[in-house]
């Protein structure tokens, strides 16, 4: 026990220097990040993260050997910052959560502590339940509002690897008005691609509950095709709009998927109020909602098209 104890103090002193850093972080004193106007305290991360090592002191000790309690603290703050972003987005489309169906949830999963295992979540059986389970449940309503109403227009081509998929990002963003010559050059090389795509968010089976979703008008993205593929998407955003819609299409798609539109629905509000991580612990990846290492180990990538001068 007392070799247990001293572990931990251990990790306990390991968890505070990382956190405490040594870069100077957003204009706010104290924060971990900014969403909008509120400021997420370097307390509550390190909290979360003493916590979880005291319940998990042999995980911890893994963690801490493979140098990745970083990562933890980056996924502690992901957490936090989108949950200030559901919360706004449930607020603006009046999706609220009862206790019952918190219960009816965690019941399902088994309990608290059993779905913070199945999840791999950081949080206690409190936070987990007023933050990430409530979260789930809002997520999954917003997903079916906007199932059969959020439509975008898009083309698209696939890339080998980030460095060719950021390229033809760019060039597409730089000028609009050849982007074509991009998409048609890949054609003839029999990537697969195509231009004028129009689907709502429930429709679209290929990148259903992809970024392409969640980006603004105007915008082109680029993100990998799935977990253990190199090839990556490259996305040109021509138009994206909320129209009115009945919530059948959502009655027809299970949970999983309707989180993800949920999600989708909530990135634009990212891009509104802006989000600034301290330097600490990377930087925000915008097309994924999530911390990333370094702006060159983001998980997404994502340019404006540039407006014509004197336009």
């Amino acid at each position: 026990m007392t070799r247990r104890r001293g572990a931990l103090g251990a990790l306990g002193v390991t968890a505070a220097l990382l956190l405490a850093g040594c870069g100077s972080g957003p204009s706010q004193p104290g924060a971990a990040a900014i969403v909008g106007d509120v400021a997420i305290p370097l307390e509550l991360v390190q909290q979360r993260l003493d916590n979880y090592l005291a319940r998990e002191p042999e995980q911890g000790q893994q963690l801490q050997q493979q140098n990745k309690l970083g990562q933890v603290a980056e996924q502690i703050l992901s957490y936090r910052v989108r949950h200030e972003l559901v919360a706004v987005a449930a607020q603006r489309d009046g999706v609220k959560v009862d206790e019952q169906q918190l219960n009816e949830l965690i019941a399902a999963g088994g309990g608290a502590e059993a779905m913070i295992q199945s999840q791999n979540s950081f949080l206690d059986a409190q936070a987990f339940r007023d933050e990430q389970a409530t979260d789930q449940l809002l997520l999954t309503e917003l997903g079916r509002r906007y199932a059969d109403r959020l439509t975008v227009t898009y083309d698209y081509t696939i890339a080998n690897g980030p460095e060719e998929a950021k390229a033809k990002a760019d060039r597409i963003a730089a000028d609009p008005e050849h982007a074509a010559d991009v998409f048609e050059a890949d054609r003839r090389q029999n990537v697969p691609s195509a231009t004028d795509v129009t689907m709502t968010a429930a429709q679209d089976q290929q990148f259903l509950g992809s970024p392409i979703y969640g980006v603004r008008a105007g915008s082109v993205v680029a993100f990998q095709a799935g977990q253990d593929s190199g090839a990556w998407v490259v996305a040109h955003v021509r138009s994206r709009e909320i129209t009115a819609g009945t919530g059948a299409s959502g009655d027809q798609l299970n949970s999983n998927v309707l989180y993800w539109l949920g999600l989708r629905a909530v990135q634009p509000i990212a891009d509104e109020l802006g989000v600034r991580v301290n330097p600490r612990y990377g930087v925000w990846d915008e097309v994924f909602l999530q911390t990333a290492p370094s702006k060159d180990e983001k998980y997404g990538y994502l340019t404006r098209v540039r407006e014509k001068s004197g336009a």
